[in-house]
């Protein structure tokens, strides 16, 4: 086993461990023994095609749904658990920026600078389906043996970007051409172990900041803020998903991944109202889920508030406050109170929508030729 092996212990044993490997391959493609394999598997691959062709799509989804589900469901299950590098990583993403923001916006007041700082920090949430595209587009995979693992990366150290999303993408293609299940058993079992990866990851981000930051104290309300940030994340890894799956040049999938970022947070509403947006961006926006939230998060946030004092120099010429009411911070934004429970249902369905679209592009894909 040494002599096939790769020593990667020092630079030097490395190198000298690959040139080995690749003397012997070489000899052995020059061997009769090698012109006598291909020539089996030839005619194998021969008489295999034509008894595809001739029992046709009986052989396409001989498990059944249910049953391919549960094994897929089991076999994502193991390669999440293989990789705690990955779990770790994904899940410090997260509790990364928790950190950040609310050590920034620690325990915001309630004058008209804590006004302020709250909508900074609602409008610096947005930020986090960046953080579900990440989990989607950045992988890591080994060209030596050909499949995503991050320890293979670290030895080899010839790792790549790819556009695999998920992990299984690659084997999910060559079984989905072998009939072995459907593209609809594949998507359910991941999401079954995705959803609630997502879910675990949004709640600990949603404890941190709301507890920290000091956000509106009903418990209903972090729950819909929980929602929200769950939302978010699921979102940004349907976004990758889609991306991936539509663009085989990760730089170009990280390109348009940024655009899309630029205008779900220049297009939210707190810079510029919504209702005044050029009609084309203003529909653009129906599909961009970070305007409904936008709307969710204020008006989660503000609505029924009052008592906002403005000492000093923060009151108006008239000694009165800027703001006195959540509801006056929400008609600032010109958002609207009555349609709250239709932008959460909106943001509901273009998540939904988003992860639709990345399976229908996965499962009518052609498929890609080996890396």
């Amino acid at each position: 086993m040494d002599v096939i092996s790769i020593d990667p212990r020092s630079d030097a044993a490395l190198e000298s461990s690959k040139a080995r490997l690749k003397y012997l391959t070489d000899a052995y493609r020059q061997s009769p023994e090698y012109r006598q394999t291909v020539e089996q598997v030839s005619s194998t691959r021969v008489a295999e095609d034509r008894e595809f062709d001739r029992v046709g799509a009986s052989r396409v989804n001989t498990v059944p749904t249910y049953r391919a589900m549960a094994i897929l469901s089991s076999r994502a299950y193991v390669n999440l658990m293989r990789t705690p590098v990955s779990i770790i990583t994904r899940i410090m993403q997260l509790m990364a920026f928790a950190f950040v923001l609310s050590v920034c916006y620690l325990r915001v007041g309630t004058d008209q600078i804590g006004i302020q700082n709250k909508q900074g920090f609602l409008y610096e949430c947005l930020a986090v389906v960046f953080i579900g595209l990440l989990n989607a587009v950045a992988m890591c995979t080994c060209r030596c043996h050909r499949e995503t693992n991050a320890y293979c990366c670290m030895l080899t150290r010839e790792s790549v970007c790819v556009r695999a999303v998920p992990v299984e993408r690659n084997l999910f293609y060559r079984e989905r051409s072998d009939g072995l299940y459907s593209t609809a058993a594949f998507c359910v079992s991941y999401m079954a172990i995705e959803v609630p990866f997502d879910l675990l990851t949004s709640l600990m981000y949603s404890i941190v900041t709301y507890v920290v930051i000091g956000l509106n104290p009903i418990f209903a309300r972090f729950f819909v803020y929980w929602l929200v940030i769950f939302l978010l994340v699921f979102s940004g890894e349907s976004v990758g998903l889609f991306l991936c799956s539509i663009f085989f040049d990760i730089g170009l999938a990280n390109t348009i991944a940024m655009v899309f970022l630029s205008l779900c947070l220049l297009m939210a509403g707190f810079f510029r109202s919504i209702s005044t947006l050029p009609l084309v961006l203003r529909y653009l926006n129906y599909g961009l889920i970070t305007a409904p939230i936008s709307q969710v998060l204020v008006i989660n946030e503000f609505y029924g508030e009052s008592g906002f004092t403005c000492p000093g120099s923060q009151a108006l010429p008239n000694g009165q406050c800027p703001y006195s009411t959540g509801q006056q911070v929400i008609d600032a934004l010109n958002f609207n109170v009555d349609t709250f429970w239709y932008a959460v249902g909106l943001a509901c369905a273009l998540a939904a929508f988003y992860r639709l679209v990345a399976f229908v592009l996965l499962a009518f894909k052609p498929i890609p030729p080996p890396l």
